[in-house]
């Protein structure tokens, strides 16, 4: 073979290589989503998703759609606030002092409102006021409802939503339309007195034109960004119009947690100060047929579940234990545990509900004549002197099992989750299994 086609060979082979390599290497590149790892079971999520509102062409809200039209009307909320914070700066002497008048906060907020609205209210500085209803304080936004009401150049959005304080105080509910220009990644807000079924897109404007405060940025949308905010939306519905919880909760789920919608209401009214302090921690996702479920967790280890169909059509649920008897996966799993695993799980899910503050549940665990010896048969009596038991929110560690009077008896340390006490407590648990994944238990009162 001649040095020429020597020479030719290798040169292909290499060309060969280095496209292979690049192709490699953009391959990679592409595949190169966050992976989050959990801590319950070190389940692995691939995050990947798309930033942008280019979308498969569907009838549902996607979520990078809502979350540009959630900004807009967080943007649009925070300038009704006539003693926002940005207004403000401070003098020489640490006093605070308004860096703008009153003619200028209002200008900036019709610099949000739609040329429609507008228009049809004669809108000025000075007539504002008549159409608007400004505040002294600061909002939160709950979108409950949102529906696309035009595609095109500029995209509407019909949305009902609720008008909060900080200190989750209703103030108001109400319908905005939000266009977005996506070419000038610009929005407009109009507001209605309409109903949300009556929304409709009214305005034929063909852009919005940019200013200082009307723009939006396309943000990377993250699981746990979405989980964190059905979380946000979960605290913030209870404590200012828990009927929407109860009523996003599963016909089953929520009579056997909580009885009636009053129920509910007297268990986020008792719970409410612990509610505000509750955090965000972790959170896991599963994707099934039907929905996606969002769980998260708070630094308390108790659950918040969200099955999401599509945006905002959700359920919730807030524990893992309530259904457990008709969970086939659950069913299968348990009746293949040993008795002292079948009572090591189930003794973990009685202190599951004590840290959830689910007492009614608890108090239903328990043997009927122990609980009558020593609670008077009373879940009101149980519920105040378990709150003065455990006050805290509490892991567990088991350290001795024994079957020696023919009765299952588990021992377990319990302290304190968030490490505010270092009191270690020992609880001995006794525990009769039953048919199915059924049982009853008494425990040491001291």
């Amino acid at each position: 073979m001649s040095n020429i086609k020597k020479i030719t060979i290798i040169i292909i082979c290499l060309v060969i290589l280095i496209v292979a390599i690049v192709c490699a290497l953009l391959y990679i590149n592409k595949s190169n989503g966050d992976m989050t790892v959990y801590n319950d079971g070190d389940t692995k999520v691939d995050n990947r998703v798309t930033g942008g509102l280019e979308q498969p062409e569907t009838d549902d809200i996607q979520r990078s759609e809502y979350n540009i039209v959630s900004n807009a009307i967080t943007a649009y909320i925070q300038r009704l606030n006539l003693e926002n914070m940005a207004y403000y700066g401070i003098d020489s002497n640490g006093n605070r002092i308004s860096s703008i008048s009153d003619e200028e906060k209002r200008q900036i907020l019709i610099d949000l409102l739609s040329e429609n609205y507008i228009s049809n209210n004669n809108i000025t500085v000075e007539t504002i006021d008549e159409s608007i209803d400004f505040t002294d304080q600061s909002l939160l936004y709950i979108p409950l409802q949102m529906k696309s009401l035009r595609k095109g150049d500029i995209e509407s959005y019909g949305v009902y939503g609720l008008n909060i304080t900080y200190d989750y105080q209703l103030i108001s509910e109400n319908c905005l339309i939000v266009y977005i220009d996506k070419e000038n990644q610009t929005f407009s807000i109009e507001p209605t007195d309409k109903e949300y079924d009556e929304l409709e897109a009214t305005s034929n404007i063909t852009s919005i034109q940019k200013n200082s405060y009307n723009k939006y940025t396309i943000g990377r949308i993250s699981q746990e960004n979405t989980a964190r905010d059905y979380f946000n939306v979960y605290i913030r519905l209870a404590l200012t119009k828990p009927e929407e919880v109860y009523n996003r909760m599963s016909k089953e789920y929520r009579e056997k947690r909580f009885g009636t919608i009053d129920d509910y209401k007297n268990y986020v009214q008792k719970n409410s100060d612990e509610m505000k302090e509750i955090e965000f921690s972790q959170y896991l996702i599963n994707r099934l047929t039907e929905y996606t479920e969002y769980v998260a967790k708070d630094q308390y280890g108790n659950l918040y579940i969200f099955k999401e169909k599509k945006l905002l059509d959700f359920e919730i649920a807030l524990d893992d234990y309530t259904l457990r008897d008709s969970d086939q996966e659950y069913i299968q799993s348990y009746q293949k545990l040993s008795d002292r695993n079948k009572v090591a799980n189930n003794a973990n899910i009685w202190v599951k509900m004590l840290n959830n503050r689910d007492y009614k549940s608890a108090f239903e665990l328990l043997d009927e004549t122990f609980r009558t010896t020593y609670f008077q048969n009373n879940v009101d009596v149980f519920e105040q002197i378990m709150r003065e038991k455990y006050p805290g929110h509490y892991k567990i560690e088991f350290t001795d099992y024994s079957e020696e009077t023919g009765i299952p008896i588990i021992t377990f340390i319990m302290t304190d989750i968030s490490g505010k006490s270092s009191i270690q407590i020992e609880q001995n648990v006794y525990m009769q299994l039953k048919e199915g994944t059924d049982f009853v238990m008494s425990f040491n009162v001291k």
